[in-house]
């Protein structure tokens, strides 16, 4: 998680990837160590449907894993055309 803090902060970038399950936290636990955060976000796990429904009607983008190459480009074409940064 904290090589992640360090990136973004580094790097600034526009769209994250962001799997929910770190070596030393979690995806929300690396969000909300950032303020702002002003950067779109795809998250990843191995969740179950029900949770990537839940995370969905949030706006976010959510891949499961194994990641499918066809829900990743519709991913990224979501996250770089309609979604706004957090």
């Amino acid at each position: 998680m904290a090589d992640g803090i360090k990136s973004i902060k580094l790097l600034h970038p526009d769209l994250v990837f962001l799997d929910l399950n770190l070596n030393d936290g979690t995806g929300f636990d690396l969000l909300n160590s950032l303020d702002p955060v002003d950067f779109k976000i795809i998250l990843i796990s191995a969740f179950d449907k029900n949770t990537i429904q839940s995370v969905k009607l949030s706006g976010m983008e959510f891949l499961t894993k194994p990641i499918n190459p066809k829900e990743l480009i519709a991913a990224v074409i979501h996250a770089v055309y309609y979604m706004r940064p957090r």
